[in-house]
């Protein structure tokens, strides 16, 4: 704690800011590549589904008989 007095008290407020911009970059970076990351994976899933024969939606989460469901959760909702 004295330590960090001390250092705020001889000008390294710089180094902070300078420090604390090197971490959001990087956290920043993290987003972006996970994001990337991600959008590979989807597409390979649909790649492979649509390769093999399967359905043309492997991520829907629901079949075509939901669309009656569904409309009565949309009127309620």
């Amino acid at each position: 704690m004295a330590r960090r007095v001390s250092q705020r008290s001889l000008g390294f407020e710089l180094e902070d800011v300078e420090q604390c911009n090197r971490k959001g970059i990087l956290f920043a970076s993290g987003l972006i590549v996970g994001e990337s990351i991600i959008g590979v994976i989807i597409a390979a899933i649909i790649v492979l589904s649509a390769s093999s024969g399967g359905s043309a939606d492997p991520l829907a989460l629901v079949g075509d008989d939901f669309t009656d469901a569904a409309n009565w959760l949309g009127l309620a909702w």
